[in-house]
C-alpha cells in the first residue's frame, strides 16, 4: 500500500495517486517493527531506517555510555509511529466516507476526534525530542563547569550554546525560531487545554479520479487564545506531521555528525 497526502491509497508497485498530491508513507519494505508504516521524504525514499541507524554505535559498548544518543533517536521512532498511525487512520477515514457517500456527493464532512488523538501524541514527542537534543548537546559538547539549564529553551541563551561550534548553533537557532517555533505553539496549546481542532472535523473534498481525500485543519494561529483559532488557513494536519519529522530527522543527522559525537559514536571505548 502506497499512502498519499490527504489520505488516498492506492495498492500495487505500479499504482499510482491523483496527479498533484504527495506520497507520505508505504508498507512496502524496508519496513520496521516500531512502525505500520515507512515514512518517504520528498524524493519517495524511506527514512525510517536513516532514524534506526541515526545513533548506531560501531562495536561494542556499554548501553548506559549512551543514553543521550538512544534517547535522540528513540524520540524519532515515536514520531514515526505516530505519523505512521494519523496516515492510517486518514487512509480508515477515507475508505468509510467513499463507501457511505451518495453518488452524487459533492464534498462533506464527519467528526472524528481519533485524529487530533494522534496529533496531540505526536507533537508531544516531537516537542519532548529538543529536550533530549539538548541533553545530548550539554553532555557532549559543553563540559561540566557550567550550570545546567533546565531545559531545551533555556539551553539556547545559556553560555554553553556559546560552545558549539558557530555553524551548527546558527543552524539550530534558525531551526528552532521557524519550524521549532510553530511546533511548540501548537504543542503547547494541547498541553495546556487550547485543544487544536474545531469539534473534530474531518473535511472530505474531490481529489480527482472520482476520489474524495480528507482534510484534518489545524490553526494557522496557535499561539492565540483558542476562540481566536483560524482553521480556515491552517495547514493539514498529516502535511504539517510529515514536514515536521522530516525536519527533525535532518537536524538529528546534522547533530550527530558533529565531529565530538561521530567520534563516540564511531569508536566506542574498548570493553574490559
Amino acid at each position: 500500500m502506497k499512502v498519499f497526502q490527504r489520505g488516498i491509497s492506492t495498492h500495487g508497485s505500479k499504482a499510482h495517486g491523483p496527479s498533484g498530491l504527495a506520497l507520505l508513507a508505504t508498507d512496502e519494505s524496508p519496513m520496521y517493527m516500531w512502525a505500520p508504516l515507512s515514512t518517504l521524504d520528498a524524493d519517495g525514499l524511506p527514512v525510517n531506517g536513516r532514524i534506526a541507524e541515526l545513533t548506531a554505535v560501531n562495536g561494542p559498548h556499554r548501553v548506559a555510555e549512551y543514553y543521550e544518543e538512544r534517547d535522540l533517536r528513540d524520540g524519532l521512532l515515536a514520531c514515526a509511529y505516530h505519523f505512521a498511525q494519523l496516515a492510517l487512520l486518514y487512509v480508515e477515514r477515507v475508505d468509510a466516507f467513499a463507501r457511505q457517500a451518495d453518488p452524487r456527493t459533492l464534498r462533506g464532512n464527519t467528526h472524528d476526534l481519533r485524529a487530533y488523538f494522534e496529533i496531540s501524541a505526536f507533537l508531544t514527542k516531537a516537542r519532548t525530542w529538543y529536550d533530549s537534543l539538548f541533553e545530548l548537546l550539554w553532555a557532549r559538547l559543553t563540559g561540566d563547569d557550567l550550570k545546567k539549564p533546565d531545559g531545551f529553551t533555556r539551553f539556547l541563551h545559556c553560555a554553553g550554546f556559546d560552545r558549539l561550534e558557530s555553524t551548527y548553533a546558527d543552524h539550530l537557532a534558525a531551526h528552532w525560531a521557524g519550524a521549532g517555533r510553530i511546533m511548540n505553539q501548537y504543542r503547547n496549546a494541547v498541553a495546556h487545554s487550547r485543544p487544536v481542532h474545531d469539534g473534530g472535523t474531518n473535511w472530505f473534498e474531490p481529489v480527482g479520479g472520482g476520489l474524495f481525500g480528507v482534510t484534518v485543519r489545524l490553526p494557522s494561529n496557535p499561539g492565540d487564545p483558542r476562540p481566536q483559532f483560524d482553521f480556515e488557513h491552517g495547514p493539514d494536519a498529516l502535511d504539517f506531521c510529515h514536514a515536521t519529522l522530516l525536519d527533525l530527522i535532518a537536524l538529528g543527522e546534522r547533530t550527530t555528525a558533529i565531529p565530538e559525537i561521530r567520534a563516540r559514536l564511531d569508536q566506542p571505548r574498548r570493553l574490559k
